[in-house]
């Protein structure tokens, strides 16, 4: 429950820790300064469709630079 309660109050810092691994997992290259706006759409999106695992995936190969790798 304490992981849970800690995830929950600093939610941003999660999302974007998140967003960042699977971006960079699924661009097969690590994460650089150059993709901090492209997460921060992921995020926005992800956001819009109730914060689900399935949103993250979808709204990483829907990005520019998946669609184009």
């Amino acid at each position: 429950f304490e992981l849970r309660d800690q995830i929950f109050n600093q939610e941003n810092a999660f999302y974007n820790g998140l967003a960042k691994h699977l971006f960079s997992y699924a661009l097969g290259r690590p994460f650089s300064f150059s993709d901090t706006n492209q997460v921060q759409e992921i995020i926005t999106n992800v956001k819009k469709e109730n914060n689900t695992l399935a949103a993250f995936i979808h709204a990483i190969v829907q990005s520019r630079p998946f669609i184009t790798k």
